[in-house]
């Protein structure tokens, strides 16, 4: 889930900060009152196939597609398909999502508002993997404790769904895959997550859906040039002719 929250959390950082939450107190079921959960191992498997085709460890991917958010608490942080991409080789990636684009690469990290006509430029910062799920040996290793079933759903003759669910879950009630029945390659990356606020009100739940339209090994180097924004000039950067007017903030 953290490649959904990352372009999500480019859109929100770039709004506004939202308030702490006022976690209110759920009763909690006592561990002799709760069923045990038997956990179907074909579909885990099932699960972890698909899972694999997102491992952000690999050298070289690139991913593109767009962005819903659905927030019952909040619709100004609403997303109607908004479209990102996202491409990374070895410690340099670039990602955009909607009017936002950032390259950290070639020793400098650029980020770039166009709605605002700005640019910010610092040191390229290290490349952290972004992973697009938690991470599943984790979640696999508390599966039973924080009560996940994983479900499988026929979508269509081609597509099916991969899912893990806990409508009681605190925090998140759904971790799911779209996915290609005969290749594993996912389509869709859908999270559900619940308002700390009031938790067990469905309609103040937060919905994130990252569909994927093309998914590969290969990226284009021009993605991976921050020279395309500025221009060293001196001891100090200036927008290049095609980002005429934009300011340009340098933060060494």
């Amino acid at each position: 889930m953290g490649l959904v929250l990352m372009l999500a959390g480019a859109y929100a950082a770039v709004r506004f900060t939202q308030p702490k939450a006022v976690v209110k107190k759920v009763k909690k079921l006592e561990k002799e009152q709760l069923d045990p959960i038997v956990v179907d191992t074909v579909k885990l498997n099932l699960f972890k196939a698909v899972y694999a085709r997102l491992n952000p460890g690999q050298h070289t991917v690139s991913m593109q597609g767009d962005l819903t958010i659905d927030d019952g608490a909040d619709s100004l942080a609403n997303l109607n398909h908004l479209a990102y991409h996202y491409a990374k080789k070895g410690k340099e990636m670039y990602y955009q999502l909607g009017a936002i684009e950032t390259v950290n690469a070639k020793g400098l990290y650029v980020y770039i508002d166009h709605d605002q006509k700005k640019i910010m430029v610092s040191k390229q910062k290290e490349y952290v993997a972004q992973l697009p799920m938690p991470n599943l040996d984790q979640l696999i290793a508390g599966l039973k404790q924080e009560r996940y079933q994983v479900v499988e759903t026929n979508i269509s003759d081609v597509t099916a769904q991969v899912a893990m669910v806990n409508p009681t879950h605190i925090t998140c009630t759904e971790y799911a895959l779209e996915f290609d029945k005969k290749t594993f390659k996912p389509s869709l990356i859908f999270a559900r997550l619940t308002n700390l606020t009031d938790p067990l009100n469905r309609k103040m739940d937060k919905t994130m859906a990252l569909k994927i339209n093309l998914m590969g090994n290969e990226v284009n180097e021009k993605w991976l040039n921050p020279y395309r924004f500025v221009n060293h000039i001196g001891k100090g950067y200036e927008a290049t002719t095609g980002f005429k007017g934009y300011e340009v903030i340098e933060v060494f």
